[in-house]
C-alpha cells in the first residue's frame, strides 16, 4: 500500500472518532461504579487504568482497549503486532515499544510500564492468550502507573476464573510454526466461591533468518517455547476478594538465537572477507554464515517463573472516608537465560559474544480507593519495586588494525600505520560478576471532583494527582577487561582493566497530573489535561570509563473528545498532544557493549483518531490514523557510520555531532490501520466470516541520526481470514494468510561494525505465513 490508504481510511473517519472496543460482552468481572454519563446500547468496555474500574468513554485520557476475543480471532499475540492496531505505536521486540515517538535505549528502562494484572513488570512478558483485555494508555502515566510509564503504560489481564465448569483449547499449523494452546475453568466446592483457571501454551516455530552453514531445523530464531499457568480466586468474607496467580515459562533454540545480518553494502565492500570470512549473498539479507552455536557449545536457553496475589477489601462508612476498598498486591519473579549473539552473520567471530543472565523481581501496592458518591472521587497509594540481576558476559572481536577510535586505550602495536590494511586486530571483551540492584519507591495520591454533585454546576470534573518517586541503583562488577592479542597472536595485552567496580546512583522526581472533562451531552465528553512523566537514569560502568546518564523528563498537554454518532453506532475519539521532552536517553552499540547518552531536548506534537462502526449485528469496522511531529530541539551525539568526525560547533568531541533539527527513531509522520468483517448467517450451518486487517506506516528511522542508512520505506502488513463456526461458536475453523506483503528487507534495528559504513541488521518483520487452525469451546 502508499500514501492512498491514508486517503481510504480518512473516508471512513469522516466524524471525531473513539477508542477500540468490540461488540462483545464487558471486559471486566468485577463489581463496576455505575456510570451517569455512558448509557451505550452496546455493552461498555471497561478499563482499569485509572486504577479503579471506569468506562473507556469516562477515561480522559487516549486509551485503546483490545478484548481477548480481537487478539485472538486477530492472531495478535504479544505486543509487537498489538502495534499493528493501536495509533502512534511502533515494537522493534518484545522489550522495544515505542509509543509517539518515545522509546527504549538499550540497556536503559523502557518508557512503556509493561504490567500484568495490573502488576508492574518491566519488559518481560508471555505470549497473550485466555486474556480478558489488553489495555494500552498513550501518553505519560506519573501518577498511579507511576515508574516509567513516561510514553505510556500496557496492562494485559488474564482471563479470571468464572463460576462454571468450561474447557477449550486450538491447534493452528502453519507454514512458519505449530501451536497448541488450551484452558481449563473449574469451579470448587466449598462456600468461598473459589474457582481456578489453567492455562497452557506450547508453540515450535521458524526463524527467519536461513543459516548457510546448518540444517533448516537449526537456523536462527527458531524456538521452542512453553507456559503453563494458574488463576485462583475466592471470596472467603463477604467484603474479601483474593486472587493468586503463577506462570512458568521456558523456551529455547537450536542453535544461536540472535543472528545479525550484515546489510548489503557491507556484504559488497569486501570487508568481511579481509577479516577471513567467505561471502555473503550480497542482495539476500535472509542469508548468514554463523558458527557461534558450535564454537561457544552452550545451547541458548530461557525461562521464568512469578507467583502473585492481590486482596481486595472492601469497607463501609469508615470515619471520615466513608466506603472504600483497600487492595494489596505483591509479586515475585525469577528468570535465567542463556543468550547467543552473532552480531556479524559470519563464520569468523568479528564480533560474537554470549551471556548468561539471571535476576528477580519484586513489587508491592498498597491502594485505598474511594467507593462512594459524594462527588470526591480519591485513590492513596504507595508502591514498592525492586530487581536484581546478575550476568557474565564474553565478546570475541576481531577488526582491522586502526581501531584507535574505536578503542581509545589500544596498544600502540594495535594502532598501526594509516592505510595499512594487514594488521588484524583480535579482543576479548569480558565481565564477570555484573551484578546490579535497582530499588523504586514512591507514594501517590489521586482526586476527582464532581462539580455537578459538588456544586450543581455543568457537567465537569476536576482531575488533580501527585506522585513522589525515589529510585536508585547499585552496579557492582568482578571485574570488566578488554584484551587485545599482537598481530602475530602471541603477547596479550590489556586495553582496560577495572576489577572490584561499584557504581551507585541516585534519582528522585515529582510527578503528576491536572485536568479536567467536560461532559457536553449523554454519550459525549470533552478533556484536557497536563502531566509530567519522568524515567530514572542510570549509571553505565565501559571499561575504565564510568557514564552517568540523567533521568528524561517529559511535560505533556493532551486534549481529546469522546462522543458518539447514529444511535451510538459510531463511536468516536480525537485527541491532540504536545510534548517537551528532555534528557532523553538514546543509545549505539559499540565495540566494548551500549552506551547510552542524553540527547538533550526535543518538541512532539500529533493527532490521533479512532473509530469503532457497527452498522448492524453482522458487520464491524474499527479504524484508526494517525500524525506524529518529532523534532529535536538539542542534541550532540556521535554517529560511527559517518566518515567526517570533526567537532561541530556546540558539541564535544566525545559527542561531535550536531544533530538539531532531526527526527526522533520509531516515529512516523503517518500511520492507519483497518479492521473489518462481516458475518454470513447459516442457519444450521452456523456462520462465516471474512476478515481483514491491515496496517501502514509512513517512513522512520531506526535511529535518531539522520542517516540515509537508517531510513525504513513506508510499507504495510495486511492479514486476511476466513473463519467458520457452528452454532454457538463451539467449534471454530479458520483460514488464513498474514502478512501478505512479504518483507524480505525491513529490519527494525542496526548494528554498527567497527568501520565506517559498514554495520548489520536485526529484528525483521515477519514473513509471509499461511495456515489453518481449528478451536473448540465447551
Amino acid at each position: 500500500m502508499n500514501r492512498h490508504f491514508l486517503l481510504v481510511c480518512w473516508a471512513i473517519l469522516m466524524f471525531p472518532v473513539t477508542a477500540i472496543a468490540q461488540n462483545e460482552p464487558a471486559l471486566q468481572s468485577e463489581t463496576v461504579k455505575p456510570t451517569q454519563k455512558t448509557q451505550l446500547p452496546i455493552e461498555e468496555v471497561l478499563v482499569t487504568v485509572s486504577k479503579r474500574t471506569e468506562s473507556i468513554q469516562d477515561i480522559g485520557s487516549a486509551v485503546s482497549a483490545f478484548s481477548g476475543e480481537t487478539l485472538k480471532e486477530n492472531n495478535i499475540q504479544n505486543y509487537t503486532s498489538l502495534a499493528d492496531l493501536t495509533p502512534n505505536m511502533q515494537a522493534r521486540s518484545e522489550g522495544a515499544v515505542t509509543i509517539r515517538g518515545i522509546g527504549r535505549a538499550r540497556n536503559g528502562a523502557s518508557p512503556v510500564a509493561f504490567h500484568v494484572n495490573g502488576i508492574f513488570l518491566g519488559v518481560r512478558g508471555a505470549p497473550f492468550y485466555d486474556l480478558q483485555a489488553v489495555e494500552v494508555l498513550r501518553g505519560p502515566s506519573g501518577t498511579v502507573f507511576g515508574r516509567n510509564a513516561t510514553a505510556g503504560a500496557i496492562n494485559a489481564k488474564w482471563m479470571p476464573p468464572e463460576p462454571e465448569l468450561a474447557y477449550g483449547g486450538d491447534f493452528r499449523n502453519d507454514s512458519r510454526s505449530k501451536q497448541l494452546r488450551a484452558y481449563l475453568n473449574l469451579p470448587l466446592p466449598g462456600p468461598a466461591d473459589m474457582a481456578i483457571r489453567l492455562a497452557a501454551y506450547a508453540k515450535q516455530s521458524d526463524g527467519d533468518i536461513d543459516n548457510l552453514l546448518q540444517a533448516d531445523d537449526h537456523d536462527p530464531g527458531n524456538t521452542d517455547e512453553s507456559f503453563v499457568r494458574l488463576f485462583f480466586s475466592a471470596d472467603p468474607l463477604d467484603n474479601l476478594h483474593v486472587n493468586f496467580r503463577a506462570i512458568r515459562m521456558d523456551g529455547d533454540s537450536n542453535s544461536t538465537d540472535t543472528v545479525f545480518s550484515p546489510s548489503e553494502t557491507t556484504r559488497r565492500s569486501g570487508s568481511l572477507e579481509e577479516l577471513g570470512a567467505q561471502p555473503l549473498p550480497a542482495d539476500d539479507l535472509t542469508k548468514v554464515r554463523s558458527t557461534l552455536a558450535e564454537r561457544i557449545g552452550v545451547e541458548p536457553k530461557r525461562k521464568f517463573s512469578r507467583l502473585d496475589a492481590d486482596f481486595t477489601w472492601s469497607l463501609a462508612s469508615v470515619p471520615l472516608l466513608g466506603d472504600m476498598d483497600v487492595d494489596f498486591v505483591i509479586a515475585t519473579e525469577r528468570s535465567r537465560a542463556n543468550n547467543l549473539y552473532d552480531l556479524d552473520g559470519t563464520e569468523v567471530a568479528i564480533i560474537d559474544g554470549y551471556q548468561f543472565d539471571s535476576g528477580i523481581k519484586r513489587s508491592a501496592e498498597l491502594r485505598f480507593t474511594s467507593m462512594g458518591d459524594s462527588g470526591v472521587d480519591w485513590i492513596l497509594g504507595a508502591f514498592w519495586f525492586r530487581e536484581n540481576s546478575y550476568y557474565d558476559q564474553f565478546i570475541d572481536i576481531k577488526l582491522q588494525s586502526n581501531v584507535s577510535a574505536a578503542f581509545p586505550g589500544f596498544p600502540p602495536f594495535l594502532i598501526g600505520s594509516p592505510g595499512d590494511p594487514e594488521i588484524i586486530a583480535e579482543a576479548e571483551a569480558r565481565v564477570f560478576g555484573h551484578s546490579a540492584m535497582q530499588n523504586s519507591r514512591a507514594l501517590f495520591a489521586n482526586v476527582t471532583l464532581d462539580l455537578a454533585t459538588l456544586f450543581g454546576m455543568p457537567n465537569i470534573e476536576v482531575i488533580a494527582g501527585l506522585r513522589e518517586n525515589r529510585d536508585e541503583e547499585l552496579i557492582k562488577q568482578r571485574l570488566n577487561r578488554i584484551t587485545a592479542l599482537d598481530p602475530d597472536g602471541n603477547a596479550i595485552s590489556d586495553v582496560s582493566r577495572v576489577e572490584n567496580g561499584r557504581f551507585p546512583g541516585e534519582y528522585e522526581a515529582t510527578t503528576g497530573e491536572l485536568g479536567a472533562k467536560w461532559y457536553f451531552n449523554d454519550t459525549g465528553m470533552v478533556y484536557m489535561k497536563f502531566a509530567r512523566g519522568y524515567k530514572p537514569g542510570l549509571t553505565q560502568p565501559l571499561g575504565e570509563e564510568v557514564n552517568a546518564v540523567d533521568p528524561e523528563f517529559l511535560d505533556a498537554f493532551e486534549a481529546g473528545i469522546k462522543t458518539s454518532f447514529f444511535d451510538q453506532r459510531l463511536t468516536a475519539n480525537l485527541t491532540a498532544f504536545v510534548y517537551d521532552y528532555t534528557n532523553l536517553q538514546v543509545f549505539k552499540i559499540i565495540p566494548s557493549g551500549v552506551r547510552v547518552d542524553n540527547a538533550g531536548a526535543a518538541n512532539l506534537r500529533g493527532l490521533e483518531f479512532e473509530a469503532q462502526w457497527i452498522p448492524d449485528a453482522n458487520t464491524f469496522v474499527q479504524a484508526s490514523l494517525s500524525w506524529l511531529d518529532t523534532e529535536f530541539e538539542e542534541f550532540c551525539g556521535k554517529d560511527d557510520e559517518l566518515e567526517d568526525q570533526t567537532t561541530q560547533p556546540g558539541c564535544t568531541d566525545s559527542l561531535p555531532h550536531n544533530f538539531k533539527g532531526g527526527e526522533l527513531s520509531d516515529a512516523p509522520r503517518y500511520s492507519a490501520a483497518l479492521l473489518a468483517r462481516y458475518t454470513f448467517n447459516l442457519g444450521d450451518w452456523g456462520t462465516l466470516t471474512p476478515q481483514l486487517k491491515s496496517s501502514w506506516v509512513d517512513d522512520y528511522q531506526r535511529r535518531e541520526f539522520g542517516n540515509p542508512i537508517d531510513k525504513i520505506d513506508a510499507f504495510s502488513n495486511t492479514n486476511l481470514r476466513l473463519i467458520w463456526a457452528l452454532p454457538g461458536d463451539k467449534i471454530k475453523l479458520e483460514a488464513f494468510v498474514e502478512q501478505i506483503e512479504d518483507h524480505d528487507d525491513i529490519f527494525f534495528d542496526q548494528f554498527s561494525l567497527p568501520n565506517p559504513g559498514q554495520y548489520s541488521l536485526i529484528s525483521m518483520n515477519p514473513r509471509r505465513t499461511s495456515g489453518i487452525s481449528i478451536e473448540g469451546h465447551f
